[in-house]
């Protein structure tokens, strides 16, 4: 009998000590991981890696393209149709920013200025075959 309640009391300690852990919050930055023993164990959480994208928007009074990266193209495209509606993105690819560096480089001689292209309709097609073959992987 007197290991029976031994048995009882170390169950009930135990589940008061998980109860106390499932309680706790961890510090922030932290995350809480429970292994087999009810002693807390905290690791580092990894940075929330937000969702890029790489976009072509084609300004339709001039004919001129801009190649950018952004976290929320539909919002950029807003923001830029308030100083030119006549604007609207053609393709959007969730990628790094480096394939925005790469696309700027690869096409430099049609750069206007800053991030504006001038292209034709088979140059066109070659941006977009060859940031399709940057971002395959994605």
């Amino acid at each position: 009998m007197n290991s029976e309640l031994d048995r009882i009391r170390k169950e009930f300690q135990i589940k008061a000590l998980i109860k106390a852990a499932d309680d706790y919050k961890p510090p922030p930055g932290f995350e809480y991981l429970l292994y087999n023993d009810p002693t807390p164990h905290y690791i580092k959480k990894p940075p929330v890696k937000e969702k890029t994208f790489l976009y072509i928007m084609r300004n339709n009074r001039n004919g001129y393209f801009k190649i950018s990266y952004s976290k929320n193209p539909i919002h950029r495209e807003k923001t830029l149709q308030s100083e030119d509606p006549d604007i609207t993105i053609l393709h959007k690819w969730e990628c790094e920013k480096i394939v925005e560096s790469k696309t700027h480089y690869n096409f430099k001689k049609h750069r206007l200025r800053g991030e504006w292209f001038s292209f034709t309709f088979l140059e066109l097609l070659n941006v977009l075959k060859f940031i399709s073959t940057l971002t395959i992987n994605k």
